[in-house]
């Protein structure tokens, strides 16, 4: 499986299923926001008459097909967040040192469009993961 970008999700088990909600699409991106998703997951907990686990958090690995793949599960959305972040550290450090160099070489086109290109990979990557929030 290759992953395009990872997202955190509430989700609710119920019935020995997990039940994730996404959120609101963003119309501009692939990608959905977070806004109306622990909303949704409170909702559907609510309407199991007490028979639903609490609220949990996934991250997502998000493959090629728009197949959702689970990583991990934590108690609360913070957790879930600098999970994700100490993940992405890695890639933000390289990102950064790509741009660096980019701008240091831009008199040479065809080292700064790759490294450009190399960079906009990353930075794609990196926001997608993030659900809006900029990194």
């Amino acid at each position: 499986m290759k992953v395009q970008y990872l997202e955190i999700r509430p989700c609710v088990e119920h019935d020995g299923a997990t039940h994730s909600f996404r959120g609101e699409p963003n119309p501009t991106y692939e990608f959905f926001t977070p806004e109306g998703a622990e909303e949704a997951a409170e909702a559907f907990r609510a309407a199991q008459n007490g028979e639903a686990g609490p609220v949990f958090w996934t991250i997502y690995g998000i493959d090629t097909e728009g197949l959702a793949q689970a990583i991990g599960d934590f108690v609360s959305q913070d957790a879930a967040f600098e999970t994700l972040y100490a993940i992405l550290g890695v890639m933000v450090d390289a990102r950064d040192i790509l741009e660096a160099s980019r701008v240091r070489i831009a008199d040479d086109d065809d080292h700064g469009e790759r490294i450009s290109n190399a960079s906009a990979v990353l930075e794609d990557f990196i926001n997608q993961c993030s659900n809006s929030e900029r990194i």
